[in-house]
């Protein structure tokens, strides 16, 4: 190959190549690095959680090694006005990436270290059979008479199903419904209807027992030859 001098263009990029490399890297870098800051401010409720409040004496702890003492109530507002700080910086570090963000599609679009909300939702599935009433046949995580829960905790088959509280259900939930109907029409000859929904649980403190807010979601399929 010929020699590149240079002062040559080819010489020049060939030079100025590495530091604009250490450049791009260093500010992707520091994008990312920026996005994992928190999206949204703390809020009091989250501090009232046991994790809150395990946080708060944390803080607690580490200002009593310096010999500072805070109340906690000092330590929970001062955590709620940073929180909202952080928030707020974070937009502005942000900003001048947002197209770089939206082209390449590289924006946290998840929550980065999930806190658990106060209310989930566990799947239930009823049979209809012959002697004309409803059993349950699966209630997550207590009872599976049909050796179904391997199937249904898979992570990639439960995004279809798990609603969010807030939201509802996903799109696909219909078409799983159908799906897991006809699996279980197809196994149980005595099942002429299959029922699946969703029971809303409060969770408490873990000495306390999990409160039921009734059911949501219910979605009932007819074995197709009973129609």
């Amino acid at each position: 190959m010929p020699e590149v001098r240079e002062d040559s263009p080819a010489g020049l990029a060939r030079r100025v190549w590495p530091g604009v490399r250490a450049l791009v890297i260093t500010l992707v870098l520091v994008q990312q690095g920026v996005t994992a800051w928190p999206a949204q401010p703390m809020t009091e409720e989250q501090l009232t959680r046991p994790e809150g409040e395990r946080f708060v004496s944390h803080v607690a702890h580490a200002f009593a090694v310096f010999g500072v003492e805070r109340t906690r109530d000092d330590i929970k507002r001062a955590l709620l006005d940073r929180s909202v700080e952080v928030a707020r910086l974070r937009r502005k570090l942000l900003r001048p990436f947002l197209f770089l963000a939206s082209g390449l599609s590289s924006d946290q679009q998840w929550g980065l270290f999930l806190v658990s909300r106060g209310q989930h939702f566990r799947m239930q599935i009823d049979l209809f059979r012959a002697d004309g009433r409803w059993h349950t046949v699966y209630r997550a995580a207590e009872l599976d008479e049909l050796g179904l829960g391997p199937l249904l905790r898979y992570r990639r088959l439960r995004g279809l199903y798990n609603p969010s509280t807030r939201t509802g259900p996903r799109g696909q939930y219909v078409y799983f419904v159908s799906w897991l109907a006809n699996e279980l029409f197809a196994r149980h000859g005595d099942a002429h209807k299959v029922r699946v929904q969703m029971e809303r649980l409060e969770l408490g403190y873990a000495d306390e027992p999990l409160r039921s807010l009734g059911f949501e979601h219910a979605r009932v399929r007819v074995r197709p030859e009973a129609h």
